[in-house]
Protein backbone atom coordinates (compact mmCIF):
# COMPACT_ATOMS: atom_id res chain seq x y z
CA UNK A 1 0.00 0.00 0.00
CA UNK A 2 2.79 2.36 0.84
CA UNK A 3 4.49 2.04 -2.59
CA UNK A 4 1.13 2.74 -4.28
CA UNK A 5 0.84 6.01 -2.32
CA UNK A 6 4.30 7.11 -3.45
CA UNK A 7 3.57 6.34 -7.09
CA UNK A 8 0.22 8.16 -7.11
CA UNK A 9 1.71 11.17 -5.30
CA UNK A 10 4.59 11.25 -7.79
CA UNK A 11 2.13 11.09 -10.70
CA UNK A 12 0.21 14.06 -9.28
CA UNK A 13 3.35 16.13 -8.68
CA UNK A 14 5.00 15.27 -12.00
CA UNK A 15 2.80 17.52 -14.25
CA UNK A 16 3.14 20.45 -11.83
CA UNK A 17 6.90 20.06 -11.69
CA UNK A 18 7.08 19.81 -15.47
CA UNK A 19 5.00 23.00 -15.84
CA UNK A 20 7.25 24.83 -13.37
CA UNK A 21 10.42 23.79 -15.22
CA UNK A 22 8.93 24.83 -18.59
CA UNK A 23 7.87 28.21 -17.20
CA UNK A 24 11.34 28.81 -15.77
CA UNK A 25 12.97 27.95 -19.09
CA UNK A 26 10.60 30.14 -21.12
CA UNK A 27 11.08 33.14 -18.87
CA UNK A 28 14.86 32.87 -19.20
CA UNK A 29 14.57 32.96 -23.02
CA UNK A 30 12.72 36.28 -23.22
CA UNK A 31 14.34 39.34 -24.78
CA UNK A 32 16.19 41.35 -22.15
CA UNK A 33 14.78 44.79 -21.49
CA UNK A 34 17.19 47.66 -22.00
CA UNK A 35 16.32 51.16 -20.87
CA UNK A 36 15.77 53.59 -23.73
CA UNK A 37 18.46 56.28 -23.73
CA UNK A 38 16.99 59.68 -22.86
CA UNK A 39 18.90 61.21 -25.80
CA UNK A 40 16.69 59.29 -28.23
CA UNK A 41 13.57 61.24 -27.24
CA UNK A 42 12.84 64.45 -29.08
CA UNK A 43 12.60 65.79 -32.62
CA UNK A 44 15.01 64.75 -35.38
CA UNK A 45 15.55 66.26 -38.82
CA UNK A 46 16.68 64.08 -41.74
CA UNK A 47 19.94 65.26 -43.31
CA UNK A 48 20.90 62.42 -45.68
CA UNK A 49 20.72 58.72 -46.44
CA UNK A 50 23.52 56.57 -47.81
CA UNK A 51 23.41 53.13 -49.37
CA UNK A 52 21.05 51.28 -51.63
CA UNK A 53 22.20 48.77 -54.21
CA UNK A 54 23.99 51.56 -56.14
CA UNK A 55 25.67 53.03 -53.05
CA UNK A 56 24.18 56.50 -53.46
CA UNK A 57 23.71 59.45 -51.14
CA UNK A 58 20.34 61.18 -51.09
CA UNK A 59 19.44 64.40 -49.31
CA UNK A 60 16.31 66.51 -48.83
CA UNK A 61 17.55 68.73 -51.67
CA UNK A 62 18.15 65.86 -54.11
CA UNK A 63 14.81 64.21 -53.30
CA UNK A 64 12.65 67.32 -53.05
CA UNK A 65 11.15 66.56 -49.62
CA UNK A 66 12.01 66.85 -45.94
CA UNK A 67 11.50 64.27 -43.21
CA UNK A 68 11.33 64.53 -39.45
CA UNK A 69 11.04 62.05 -36.61
CA UNK A 70 9.40 62.74 -33.29
CA UNK A 71 10.19 60.17 -30.62
CA UNK A 72 8.28 60.50 -27.35
CA UNK A 73 8.27 58.53 -24.10
CA UNK A 74 7.64 55.83 -23.42
CA UNK A 75 7.58 54.20 -26.87
CA UNK A 76 6.05 56.36 -29.63
CA UNK A 77 7.64 57.31 -32.95
CA UNK A 78 6.18 59.52 -35.64
CA UNK A 79 7.59 60.07 -39.15
CA UNK A 80 6.58 63.21 -41.06
CA UNK A 81 7.27 64.03 -44.70
CA UNK A 82 7.06 67.72 -45.67
CA UNK A 83 5.35 68.37 -42.34
CA UNK A 84 2.59 65.76 -42.85
CA UNK A 85 2.51 62.73 -40.53
CA UNK A 86 3.17 59.63 -42.60
CA UNK A 87 3.47 57.01 -39.81
CA UNK A 88 2.71 57.12 -36.11
CA UNK A 89 3.40 53.89 -34.24
CA UNK A 90 5.04 52.28 -31.23
CA UNK A 91 8.56 50.93 -31.02
CA UNK A 92 10.66 48.78 -28.74
CA UNK A 93 14.39 48.88 -28.20
CA UNK A 94 16.14 45.56 -28.78
CA UNK A 95 19.51 45.61 -27.01
CA UNK A 96 22.81 44.80 -28.65
CA UNK A 97 23.47 41.07 -28.41
CA UNK A 98 25.77 38.26 -29.44
CA UNK A 99 29.51 37.78 -29.30
CA UNK A 100 30.61 35.77 -32.34
CA UNK A 101 28.34 37.70 -34.69
CA UNK A 102 27.17 40.71 -32.69
CA UNK A 103 23.93 42.53 -33.41
CA UNK A 104 23.80 46.25 -32.63
CA UNK A 105 20.89 47.76 -30.73
CA UNK A 106 17.76 47.95 -32.90
CA UNK A 107 14.40 49.66 -32.95
CA UNK A 108 11.48 47.37 -33.82
CA UNK A 109 8.29 49.11 -34.95
CA UNK A 110 4.66 48.00 -34.70
CA UNK A 111 4.10 49.48 -38.18
CA UNK A 112 6.89 49.95 -40.75
CA UNK A 113 8.88 53.19 -40.59
CA UNK A 114 10.81 54.15 -43.73
CA UNK A 115 9.55 50.86 -45.19
CA UNK A 116 11.18 48.78 -42.45
CA UNK A 117 9.87 46.88 -39.44
CA UNK A 118 13.23 47.09 -37.69
CA UNK A 119 16.37 49.24 -37.97
CA UNK A 120 19.77 49.31 -36.32
CA UNK A 121 20.23 52.26 -34.01
CA UNK A 122 23.28 54.45 -33.41
CA UNK A 123 22.96 57.50 -31.21
CA UNK A 124 25.68 60.00 -30.30
CA UNK A 125 25.87 63.69 -29.38
CA UNK A 126 22.78 65.00 -31.15
CA UNK A 127 23.10 62.63 -34.12
CA UNK A 128 20.96 59.59 -34.88
CA UNK A 129 21.57 56.92 -37.53
CA UNK A 130 18.97 54.30 -38.46
CA UNK A 131 20.19 51.49 -40.72
CA UNK A 132 17.96 49.17 -42.73
CA UNK A 133 18.53 45.48 -41.97
CA UNK A 134 19.17 44.52 -45.59
CA UNK A 135 22.58 44.67 -47.28
CA UNK A 136 21.25 46.93 -50.05
CA UNK A 137 19.28 49.15 -47.67
CA UNK A 138 20.04 52.67 -46.51
CA UNK A 139 21.43 54.33 -43.43
CA UNK A 140 19.38 57.42 -42.58
CA UNK A 141 21.19 60.22 -40.73
CA UNK A 142 19.26 62.62 -38.48
CA UNK A 143 20.22 65.67 -36.40
CA UNK A 144 18.48 66.74 -33.21
CA UNK A 145 16.10 69.62 -33.90
CA UNK A 146 15.44 72.30 -31.32
CA UNK A 147 11.80 73.09 -30.70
Amino acid sequence: MRSHWKRSTYRRLKPGLLAYVCLALLSSCSTPVEPIPEGLFGAWEWVRAEGGIAGVTITPESEGFTMALRITPPDRIELSRNGEVEVATRFELLPASGTDFPFPARLRYDEPVLGQEEQELRLSDGALALTDPCCDGFTYFWLARLE
